[in-house]
């Protein structure tokens, strides 16, 4: 049972340190298609990776990672995302105070490990800030997340690492766990967080979960996706977690010290500042092998940069209008070299490159 386990685990990490292979790829440029040029030059090899792998147990397929690229571009556009990392957001220092999320070791393998205390949310503070931005908040905070993931690994000579291991201590929760406020909330940006952050998960520990927790997973564990049961790990006392990191490979050195361990950490509110300062620097993973419609496209400057100022407006405008036109060549070219190998972007052929059928899942994973 250990040795097949292990064998699992090494797998697993065995394939972050891997780029996507060619049937991947061919969702990732399906992907990319479905949401134009604009939008995926601002994608990362990383994003796609993460899309396209998240995605990977949905049907169809195609259309369902073709509508994780829609909803993840839209959403980033939407919320300013391309400044997460340049500037603090308004009322981050509430979000932070009242849900702290901090960083800390991590496994064998390099996931890094990011703990909560779930009783030390607090609901009513959250309440003060409107919804649309709490969401905001949390997409900054795994965005730093994200990129710090990488920097450690860079740091500490380690392969790629893309998720990280959560650790909740559900010490003193009782039943807001499972009703009020406190779960709403949780609820909430836990969805948000899976939609716009797929892939992100390694594994889950509840530690010090209640009676009443540990009943209610037992009843839904069997409409549960294996993928994602396989994540999530109930723990009833410190003394349980703490051999179950052990069997892992995590040593005490890597914890917190609310679950017996001696690691400091470093809350994401601090990391966030140090972005935002310069102290660390965002790393560019640029995707490798773009498909040709990505690498092609011409670049377009905005169009206030050419047009409507002062003397020469008229020229201006016709520039501007120029390239568009430019833009939708390439892209109209895009779509008939689409048609011609798949049908219309965005239409999901019946067999990938390989010639390899999907079958349906009828839960989906973390």
């Amino acid at each position: 049972m250990a040795e097949a386990r292990e064998k699992l685990e090494d797998e697993m990490a065995s394939r972050e340190e891997e780029d996507l292979d060619e049937t991947e790829r061919y969702f990732r440029d399906a992907g990319l298609q479905h949401v134009g040029v604009e939008k995926a030059r601002k994608l990362t090899n990383f994003d796609c990776i993460s899309i396209v792998r998240g995605y990977e147990s949905y049907d169809p397929r195609e259309a369902e990672t073709n509508r994780a690229f829609e909803i993840i571009t839209d959403w980033r556009e939407k919320n300013g995302y391309d400044k997460f990392l340049k500037e603090r957001l308004p009322q981050d220092d509430v979000f932070h105070g009242c849900w702290e999320e901090t960083a800390y070791g991590a496994d064998k393998y390099g996931h890094m490990i990011v703990g909560m205390q779930v009783g030390n949310i607090d609901a009513d503070g959250l309440s003060e800030i409107a919804e649309d931005h709490v969401a905001v908040l949390q997409g900054q905070k795994m965005t730093a997340l994200t990129q710090y993931k990488y920097l450690r690994c860079q740091g500490e000579g380690k392969p790629r690492r893309y998720k990280h291991i959560l650790i909740c201590n559900l010490k003193g929760v009782g039943l807001s766990i499972v009703s009020g406020k406190k779960r709403a909330i949780m609820q909430r940006l836990m969805k948000e967080v899976a939609d716009v952050f797929p892939e992100s998960v390694h594994k889950i520990f509840m530690v010090n979960a209640p009676m009443i927790f540990r009943a209610g997973w037992a009843i839904v564990k069997p409409w549960v996706h294996p993928i994602t049961q396989a994540k999530i790990n109930i723990c009833g006392s410190e003394s349980q977690a703490l051999k179950m990191f052990a069997e892992l490979g995590i040593t005490k050195e890597q914890l917190p010290a609310w679950i017996g361990g001696t690691n400091p950490g470093k809350t994401c509110l601090d990391i966030i500042k140090d972005f935002t300062s310069g102290e660390l620097q965002v790393l560019v993973d640029p995707i490798p092998e773009p498909p040709a419609f990505l690498s092609d496209a011409v670049d377009v400057p905005a169009k206030a940069a050419t047009a409507g100022e002062g003397e020469g407006e008229g020229e201006g405008e016709a520039a501007a209008e120029g390239q568009d036109e430019a833009v939708e060549a390439k892209e109209q070219e895009a779509q008939e070299e689409a048609t011609a190998t798949g049908g219309e972007l965005g239409r999901k052929p019946s067999l990938a490159p390989n010639g390899q059928q999907f079958s349906p899942k009828h839960i989906t994973s973390l």
